[in-house]
């Protein structure tokens, strides 16, 4: 008979959905995941749908999350027909702040009828002041791609036993300690024969919370990179990863460091073709038109010189500035619109509605991007 393996893990708490979710459906994608609540225990989420998981884990990884329930007890209201009737939120999303949001999951094509329309309005004054604080509809259209990479990847690589798992340790004990655990994963390191260890996403380690404890974090990147079995630490991330790494009083890590940034892309080479072609395959992807005559992604590397971080960012802000008004076209006018809320008091910008070379021309003329 073969060996039995045991995982032995903490048992993540029971789904706290108090509407059944069916165990199979056909057509549909159900099941749980489990996530790592604020204080760093397994918690099970259950979902009804491919959309409602996508969705969640999204949620779960902002960093304003601080808890999240699904399939809510009914909420009675008042039917637009005047009929008395109940409706089911499958997620309420509650922020560091204190504020719950109760979600409605639905396909684009349910929620942009005025049947839906006018029935979530209803619900919203039930809803709004009694379980919640405000009210929101998801679909397909709102979950970025790019987003949900990300949310995908941070949930995958979550804690250190998966590093060990992966090298074939299994004994995992329940009562491990996050810097035993990763103590065990650098041994492990040099039995195997691991030189490297890329880290993407890395300001993510540094997020702010109950049971995270950013010094910590800064003195296992340290042993990663001086302990017996040391290996080549690459770490990737936003600026805050910087600032998070220099909030150790000795910089003593940061002295470990060399530092490497994006160069800006310059108009006309293959980093601005590659830039333009993503930011229009994620708008499609989105089912959001893109003129090609507006020369959207050029204005926007230019808005932003060139630098990569913020050129990305600005085109993640004006793709989710048109979800959220619920179009179907990105416009110069939507565009300037977002651009001006960092960056108001601008006679001109580069998304003016005029054609791009003559705009450009005269930002140039002004000393724009010097």
């Amino acid at each position: 008979m073969a060996e039995t393996r045991k995982h032995l893990r903490p048992t993540p708490a029971k789904s706290r959905a108090v509407r059944k979710i069916p165990k199979a459906s056909k057509g549909h994608f159900v099941g749980e995941l489990v996530y790592d609540d604020i204080n760093g225990m397994p918690q099970r989420l259950g979902f009804a749908s491919y959309t409602e998981f996508k969705a969640a884990i999204c949620l779960i990884y902002r960093d304003d999350f601080a808890d999240i329930e699904e399939q809510l007890v009914s909420l009675p209201f008042n039917h637009p027909k005047g009929a008395p009737s109940e409706h089911f939120f499958d997620f309420r999303f509650t922020t560091k702040g204190g504020q719950r949001i109760c979600i409605s999951v639905k396909p684009e094509r349910i929620a942009k009828t005025y049947v839906y329309q006018a029935t979530i309005g209803a619900v919203k004054k039930a809803a709004i002041g009694n379980i919640c604080d405000a009210v929101a509809t998801v679909t397909e259209r709102n979950i970025s791609p790019i987003e949900l990479h990300n949310a995908e990847l941070y949930h995958a690589a979550r804690r250190p036993e998966i590093i060990l798992v992966a090298t074939g340790y299994n004994k995992v004990d329940t009562k491990l300690r996050s810097t035993d655990a990763w103590d065990m994963a650098r041994h492990r390191f040099g039995l195997v024969g691991i030189k490297v260890l890329v880290i993407d996403e890395c300001h993510h380690v540094f997020r702010a919370g109950p049971g995270r404890d950013i010094p910590a974090a800064i003195q296992a990147l340290k042993h990663i990179m001086q302990s017996q079995h040391r290996v080549a630490l690459i770490i990737a991330g936003v600026p805050s990863l910087k600032s998070a790494i220099l909030s150790e009083v000795s910089g003593e890590t940061l002295g470990r460091l060399a530092e490497f940034s994006l160069t800006r892309i310059r108009p006309g080479t293959r980093g601005a073709t590659t830039f333009a072609r993503n930011f229009v395959k994620s708008a499609n992807t989105l089912a959001l038109h893109v003129a090609e005559e507006d020369a959207l992604p050029e204005r926007i590397l230019f808005a932003e010189k060139g630098q990569v971080g913020k050129s990305v960012r600005l085109g993640k802000e004006i793709l989710r500035a048109a979800i959220t008004r619920k179009r179907e076209v990105i416009t110069l006018e939507g565009a300037e619109r977002v651009f001006r809320k960092s960056n108001s008091g601008l006679d001109v910008t580069p998304f003016d509605g005029a054609e791009w070379d003559a705009v450009k021309a005269e930002l140039t003329a002004i000393g724009w991007g010097q």
